[in-house]
């Protein structure tokens, strides 16, 4: 099931044990090596004033009403894995995020993006146009499998022209010229 970032946002958290929602969400933690979502920040710190977090390996199912995990247990601190440490040092935002092609050439900004979830992946991203471009395509959306590359910085995507390119050209391997006629096999049994 492919979800916005709006939708993962306004989902509560919700607990077996108390039968109930513990916290709403306040931002999604995405490592940028591999566009996964590894944990989600709750909008306030749930018993402490240390920012907390749920990973969405703790995320049992989903629901309309919200996502559930098995108890207030799953919540961890900022210090309590190492990973989402590391990951939460780097400060790592995708919306308003540069995104160039592969030549060097401005695309636009990132303004949203869909996940998997389940496998809390970042399925594809929006992309404001800048410049002129916004005249005819305002927003692009971009699959995850045009991306190349990710910085903290900036994300690099595939030229959008040379995979038009190479679209065609499989194509044109595909396609039969109706006007060429094809040589005539040579028979196994020839006349003499």
């Amino acid at each position: 099931m492919l979800l916005s970032r709006q939708e993962l946002l306004n989902q509560p958290i919700l607990s077996l044990q108390l039968g109930g929602p513990l916290s709403s969400l306040k931002q999604i933690i995405i490592d940028p090596k591999d566009l996964t979502i590894i944990a989600l920040e709750l909008d306030n710190g749930f018993f402490s004033k240390e920012r907390s977090f749920v990973l969405t390996k703790s995320i049992r199912e989903h629901h309309k009403i919200g996502m559930v995990i098995d108890s207030a247990d799953e919540i961890v601190g900022y210090s309590d894995v190492i990973k989402l440490e590391k990951i939460l040092d780097r400060n790592f935002n995708l919306i308003n995020l540069k995104v160039y092609t592969k030549s060097g050439k401005l695309v636009g900004d990132v303004s949203d993006f869909t996940i998997i979830y389940g496998l809390f992946m970042v399925y594809q991203i929006y992309v404001k146009r800048s410049g002129w471009k916004q005249i005819l395509d305002d927003e692009l959306i971009i699959d995850r499998n045009m991306i190349i590359d990710v910085t903290d910085t900036k994300i690099i995507i595939e030229d959008e022209f040379e995979k038009i390119k190479q679209d065609n050209r499989f194509k044109a391997q595909q396609m039969l010229n109706p006007f060429r006629k094809e040589p005539q096999q040579k028979s196994a049994i020839s006349k003499k």
